[in-house]
């Protein structure tokens, strides 16, 4: 299965968290993200995850966490960009959430949010509550 979309995402993974040459090593294997032990195989890293769907990457659901099952999953530019180790999230009605995930369920304009957290010092719960 060389060469597949699959593959692709096994090598790079491996590659990240094993290969101190690598240039994204410093973030993976450096600060500790290891590879499930089957998954340094790719027969055993396809079998728990399988083909991966056009449009999306390898991700870490807990970003400290290892590449390893329950932890891994297929996802979206969008889910990967909100799952950042630089990524702030935020509690509100009892939800835990990024700025662009609370706006998304609000109504909200993001960009908006953000201002009124970080430029005007608003607490999180009255600029997610207040009207444009």
């Amino acid at each position: 299965m060389y060469g597949t979309p699959a593959y692709k995402s096994w090598s790079s993974m491996l590659t990240r968290c094993t290969n101190p040459g690598n240039r994204k090593y410093a973030d993976y294997g450096g600060r500790g993200i290891t590879v499930h032990e089957a998954w340094k195989a790719f027969e055993g890293f396809y079998a728990d995850m399988g083909e991966r769907p056009a449009g999306t990457t390898l991700g870490r659901i807990d970003n400290d966490g290892n590449y390893e099952p329950g932890n891994c999953r297929w996802e979206s530019a969008k889910q990967q960009g909100r799952n950042k180790r630089n990524t702030a999230s935020f509690e509100h009605d009892g939800i835990t959430a990024t700025i662009p995930e609370h706006c998304e369920r609000l109504g909200l304009n993001p960009s908006t949010v953000r201002s009124r957290i970080y430029t005007y010092g608003w607490p999180v719960a009255q600029a997610l509550t207040t009207p444009a």
